[in-house]
C-alpha cells in the first residue's frame, strides 16, 4: 500500500519495504505454488485451495510479525492481497507452436503469467483491510473439487493459528495509525482514507 508514494519520496526506504516484502514470500514454504514478482507485489497461483491459502497466512503472518518488532514506525508499511479463482496461462508453458520467440526466452518465458484472475484479484485487492486479504467474487462462486467456495468479503488468515505475536501487532498497529494521522501531510495520506483503513483494520482484525 502506497509503495509509489514512498518511492517518490525516498527510493531506499521503499526499496527496504518492498525487499522485505518479497523476503517474507521467499522465506515461506512455496513447494505447490508458483510466484511472480512484480515491483512492489507479488502475483501467487496454486492448484490447490489448501495450499493457496496455506501460503497466505504464512506470508502475512511473517510480515505481521515483522511490523510488530519494528522500532520505528517510519520501518512500518502496510501490506494487503486479493483471492481470485479462475484459469490462468504459465509462460513456461508456452511452447515454440505458440511462440518460438517467447519459448526459447528461458528466465524471461518464465516469468510471464495471463489470465482473468489476474485482474479479479488486483482489483479485490483495492477492497481488502491493511494486512487483510479480499475476496473477488470467482473465489465465492466456485473452487477446484473437494472444496467448498469462499464465502464472506474478507479471507480472515488469523483466526486460525494462536499467533504469539498478534497482541503486540494489533497495538503496533493502532500506533502506526496515529502515526500516519500526525504525518498524513508529509505522506500525501488523505484524511479520509486513512480513516477508512483505520476501521477497516479494526473491524478486521477485531474480537470475533
Amino acid at each position: 500500500m502506497g509503495s509509489r508514494k514512498a518511492m517518490s519520496y525516498s527510493w531506499r526506504r521503499s526499496a527496504n519495504f518492498i525487499g522485505r516484502l518479497h523476503s517474507a514470500v521467499l522465506s515461506c514454504d512455496r513447494v505447490n505454488a508458483r510466484v511472480y514478482p512484480v515491483m512492489d507485489g507479488v502475483f501467487i497461483t496454486s492448484r490447490s485451495h489448501r495450499d493457496m491459502l496455506s501460503l497466505v497466512r504464512a506470508v502475512l503472518a511473517n510480515l505481521a510479525f515483522t511490523f510488530a518488532k519494528a522500532k520505528d514506525d517510519r520501518h512500518r508499511f502496510l501490506v494487503r492481497g486479493g483471492l481470485a479463482f479462475g484459469h490462468v496461462v504459465h509462460g513456461a508453458d508456452i511452447d515454440k507452436g505458440a511462440s518460438p520467440i517467447i519459448a526459447e526466452a528461458g528466465s524471461y518465458r518464465d516469468s510471464l503469467l495471463f489470465g482473468i484472475p489476474m485482474i479479479q484479484a488486483f482489483e479485490a485487492e483495492h477492497h481488502a483491510p491493511p494486512f487483510g486479504v479480499a475476496i473477488d467474487v470467482s473465489a465465492r462462486g466456485f473452487s477446484e473439487d473437494g472444496f467448498v467456495p469462499l464465502s464472506g468479503r474478507w479471507f480472515i488468515w488469523h483466526n486460525q493459528t494462536d499467533y504469539p505475536f498478534m497482541a503486540e501487532f494489533k497495538d503496533a498497529l493502532k500506533k502506526y495509525f496515529d502515526w500516519c494521522d500526525r504525518h498524513a501531510q508529509s505522506m500525501e495520506y488523505g484524511k479520509d482514507r486513512l480513516l477508512e483503513h483505520r476501521n477497516m483494520a479494526e473491524e478486521y482484525f477485531g474480537e470475533e
